[in-house]
């Protein structure tokens, strides 16, 4: 019988232009927000959003991750699959409905921003609805992203028909939570052709959570964990120098550098859902072979990705974020290695230990670069402000990839890996010098950006032609075999 399942690469591709589309709103309504709003209504929401981020993580009890690897392991079994979902899906509503009403309590009672919290409740009681986890889990991506493509352009209008006046911070609430709640709500419209929807009504809740949720409590402490430098760092940005311009500063600097991520986690993605599989039916050299072309593609990427925002960043700010936003400029550069140690622990732990079952090993990494995330903040931001909790970050970041390597040095050639790097980053060095080079006798503007980038590229790429680096010449050699093709046809 024909697999009827969609490559890894048609996966990557459909994943890819989502997670590209992401990146376009983003871009474009950023300047736009930055100058209506400014930086301290921005630091109120990226706070305020910091905080109910804590309580949809403790809703969602890590599901995303052990769903969606849970999904792949029984996606070629209609009952199983059917089963399993609708269990999931009911663990996740007790424990989302529960985080809801300890949110209203703590937070929407009598709190400084009351009113943007209640906002953010709504958003909190609709994440019972995000089920994206079943999708990665039968690595189903075209018709979600389809449908939350259209989403996410119309929120994108809405924002530059609506938002006028730095005033209207609270409809700039309501457009970003209810664009995600319709996001959530859209996944729903085919979900009968994918289970047996009459397993809905035969699930014991009280069974279903003591079934899954040791498991999912294993995959719940790392991240809650990984939490503390994500969402955390915001918060106590924001206790230690009651300053909300700073915490919007961090925000937008963080924002580009999770956007560069996009194009790592992309792929991560997909190939996650593969590795499950392959590990599930035992089959340890595609499983080898994964875990070898995640790397292969990390190096080729994250090297310019890294080098190209420290030198383009003193160029971009100005003209992207505005003159109130220049602190931003600093914090970016600081920012950067985080592309290069998180696109490498990525291919560790995302996935090849929690697609192997390692969790207690990748726990034991997450929770030790919290506590070094937490303490570092405490010291550093009050010596350094923000630029203090970008290197808390990359301090713990840089903690965790180290004890991820030492878990996974028997079953991984990590070594080997790191040394196929070196061509990358020589390349990457030669190419940042040059754009900040050229940048240096141009001012600030969207062209001189885009410049930077194609002349980045450009000696990017002739830098590994030089050293034959094998992934640029085997990328040269489909591009000129297919142009050949053409000819021919």
């Amino acid at each position: 019988m024909k697999n009827k399942n969609p490559s890894i690469k048609t996966n990557y591709i459909y994943n890819l232009l989502y997670q590209v589309l992401a990146m376009v709103v983003i871009l474009i309504t950023t300047p736009y927000i930055t100058r209506v709003l400014g930086a301290n209504n921005l630091g109120i929401y990226s706070y305020t959003y910091s905080i109910v981020t804590y309580f949809i993580l403790f809703g969602s009890l890590g599901i995303g991750m052990y769903g969606q690897r849970e999904i792949a392991y029984v996606k070629d079994d209609i009952n199983k699959k059917s089963l399993a979902f609708f269990e999931l899906f009911y663990v996740k509503m007790v424990f989302i409905i529960l985080s809801s009403i300890l949110f209203y309590l703590f937070y929407c009672i009598g709190s400084k921003y009351n009113l943007y919290y209640r906002i953010l409740l709504i958003e909190l009681f609709f994440n019972i609805f995000d089920i994206l986890w079943f999708y990665q889990g039968i690595e189903n991506f075209k018709k979600v992203v389809i449908r939350n493509s259209i989403i996410k352009l119309v929120s994108m209008a809405l924002i530059f028909l609506m938002i006028k006046k730095s005033e209207d911070i609270w409809l700039y609430f309501i457009l970003c939570s209810f664009s995600n709640i319709i996001g959530n709500l859209s996944f729903f419209i085919n979900l009968k052709k994918e289970v047996n929807i009459k397993y809905w009504n035969k699930i014991n809740v009280f069974v279903a959570i003591k079934k899954h949720l040791k498991k999912i409590l294993v995959l719940f402490i790392p991240q809650i964990s990984m939490q503390i430098y994500t969402a955390l760092d915001k918060v106590m940005i924001g206790v230690i120098t009651s300053n909300m311009n700073y915490v919007s500063y961090y925000d937008q600097a963080q924002k580009i550098v999770k956007l560069a991520l996009m194009i790592l986690t992309a792929y991560g993605t997909i190939i996650y859902s593969k590795m499950s599989f392959a590990f599930a039916k035992e089959k340890k050299d595609e499983l080898n072979e994964c875990v070898d072309k995640a790397f292969d593609f990390i190096w080729f990427f994250s090297m310019p990705i890294m080098f190209g925002i420290i030198g383009i960043s003193s160029k971009f700010v100005p003209w992207y974020f505005g003159d109130e936003f220049l602190p931003v400029i600093k914090i970016m550069c600081y920012f950067s290695p985080i592309i290069l140690i998180v696109g490498v622990s990525n291919v560790i732990y995302t996935q090849y230990m929690i697609s192997t079952k390692k969790e207690k090993q990748f726990s034991n990494a997450i929770i030790l670069g919290s506590i070094v995330n937490f303490f570092g903040n405490l010291i550093l931001i009050n010596a350094f402000g923000t630029i203090g909790a970008v290197m808390a970050s990359v301090i713990a970041e840089f903690v965790i990839l180290s004890v991820e390597i030492y878990y996974c040095r028997k079953q991984i050639l990590i070594f080997d890996n790191i040394l196929d790097s070196f061509k990358y980053l020589i390349a990457g060095i030669i190419m940042c010098i040059s754009i900040i080079k050229f940048g240096s006798y141009m001012k600030g503007t969207i062209i001189t950006t885009l410049i930077q980038i194609f002349i980045g590229v450009l000696i990017y790429c002739i830098c590994l032609i030089i050293m034959k680096e094998k992934n640029i010449n085997y990328y040269i050699s489909k591009v000129v075999r297919y142009k050949n093709e053409k000819i021919r046809n």
